[in-house]
């Protein structure tokens, strides 16, 4: 405890006891024949160093710190029980990280491979299965809009597509939307334009019977053996 001693000049002098002897001082600092007493970092208690430790390493910085013998011997029990439990969490974080980091080194290494990947259109223009004009073709029709599949197909007109697109610079909307609110087309015909420029290569070749199943496996087996360049 702390002790308030009120002086004839109207000073005060503070005297430190310690809470489990009768040692006290009037000068706490670190200096020779002084025992500075402290704060238990635990209960508070005032103790001098006959009686506290000092707790440095440990599994949380909040439990750093000085504290008497009665509050040492209730955490020594479940001290290295706490400092277990971190290190088992310690590990089972670092095995995470491992595989996080295996799985970013795998998912790098398919990014890779198709980057370098030869194009399918080259291998099959290159083996003779396609001409470039085919190729080119099918190229085209990947690069057909939603509005532009529906006016080819002759499900919406060229004037009800222009429509659309004025009233989609107004409310910002998806186009298959705007047709289906004006009544331009069906639910079924914009999914059915989704569906068709979603397609892939080898899909449109193969629905312009220019190619077959057969060699479009021929082809992707191929690309997925040859390195570019």
């Amino acid at each position: 405890m702390i002790k308030e001693h009120y002086n004839a000049d109207s000073t005060i002098t503070l005297e430190y006891c310690c809470d489990f002897c009768d040692y006290s001082t009037t000068d706490n600092r670190e200096s020779r024949g002084i025992r500075p007493i402290m704060e238990c970092h635990a209960c508070g208690r005032h103790v001098c160093t006959g009686h506290r430790k000092f707790y440095g390493e440990t599994w949380l910085d909040s439990h750093r710190g000085m504290y008497c013998l009665g509050c040492w011997a209730i955490g020594k029990k479940y001290r290295d029980q706490m400092i277990s439990v971190q290190h088992e969490a310690w590990e089972k974080e670092n095995d995470l990280r491992l595989v996080w980091h295996r799985e970013g080194r795998e998912e790098k290494r398919r990014q890779l491979a198709r980057r370098h990947r030869p194009k399918l259109g080259k291998i099959l223009v290159s083996e003779g299965y396609i001409d470039q004009g085919q190729l080119e073709t099918a190229l085209s029709e990947q690069m057909l809009t939603l509005g532009q599949v529906l006016v080819q197909a002759g499900r919406i007109t060229v004037r009800e597509l222009q429509e659309a697109l004025d009233y989609q610079e107004k409310v910002s909307r998806q186009l298959g939307e705007i047709l289906k609110e004006l009544g331009h087309s069906t639910p079924e015909d914009v999914d059915w334009a989704l569906n068709r420029i979603k397609r892939k290569l080898g899909e449109i070749l193969k629905e312009e019977q220019v190619l077959s199943d057969h060699d479009l496996h021929r082809a992707l087996a191929m690309q997925r053996r040859e390195p570019s360049g």
